[in-house]
């Protein structure tokens, strides 16, 4: 049912659909020429800075890539959330949530893992606006490979004796709301995990919704709030919740009825 973590050589890809992108796997001491920007709603750039570790390098699961890459908008005048995906379907993959970015410049770190092995050729970036409607998606191509790390295997079930005691909803279901309008959840918990586990929550649904990004590990028992966002018209009947541990691993994962209609 379901999350995280140099010479220079010139990259380019013709996207079918999306304007032609080019980007380098960079040293901190050079920077690749800037992605071209996608059509309205957003005029969105994207400058990809540096790549670590090295492009073509071999990793353990669930050791992450990190990128990071400048950004420049100023439409739309809201917030996005910017994310570093992989998309292939093909792999077990895992990527950083986002806080709400304003508009102007700045310069941002996703970080992106496999949980099982397999090979990475393209990382996508993608923005969200604050409606959640995905308004910008980019590929950039890569070469990483991550095999199994034996060693590891005791941090990758680390915390599988945990539970989710229970899911609070305000404002509680059923709800109907208008779309934009955040649910928070609470999350009661037990845990039980060595390095401590990262609470998430999300709705199953195929509609333009964001989740909260994560927050810092907890441990033993207590409560936590979270949120989910719907930006247009929809039904959703089912919130899954879920802990992910330092390993990147969703170790616990729960799936609560709800009745939540969206409608203007």
């Amino acid at each position: 049912m379901e999350h995280h973590f140099r010479p220079a050589v010139l990259l380019a890809l013709a996207l079918a659909g999306l304007a032609t992108i080019s980007t380098r796997a960079a040293t901190s001491g050079s920077a690749p020429p800037p992605i071209a920007a996608s059509s309205a709603p957003t005029d969105l750039a994207i400058e990809v800075v540096k790549m670590e570790p090295a492009m073509g390098s071999t990793l353990t699961t669930p050791q992450p890539i990190k990128i990071t890459f400048r950004y420049r908008f100023s439409r739309p005048g809201d917030f996005v959330r910017l994310f570093a995906k992989v998309l292939d379907p093909a792999v077990d993959a895992t990527y950083e949530g986002s806080p709400g970015i304003d508009p102007g410049v700045g310069t941002v770190e996703r970080a992106i893992s496999l949980t099982k092995p397999g090979t990475v050729h393209k990382v996508t970036i993608v923005a969200k606006n604050s409606q959640s409607a995905q308004i910008f998606a980019k590929e950039i191509p890569v070469d990483y490979t991550w095999v199994a790390d034996s060693a590891g295997e005791a941090a990758r079930r680390d915390g599988s004796e945990s539970r989710i005691l229970g899911l609070t909803f305000s404002p509680a279901s059923p709800a109907l709301l208008k779309p934009g309008t955040p649910v928070d959840v609470k999350i009661d918990y037990d845990i039980v995990a060595a390095q401590g586990l990262r609470p998430w929550v999300e709705a199953v649904t195929r509609c333009n919704a964001t989740s909260a990004p994560f927050t810092d590990f907890v441990q033993g028992r207590g409560v936590v709030h979270k949120t989910f966002t719907i930006g247009e018209k929809c039904a959703v009947t089912q919130v899954k919740a879920g802990m992910t541990n330092a390993a990147g691993i969703a170790i616990v994962q729960k799936v609560f009825d709800v009745d939540f209609r969206y409608a203007e």
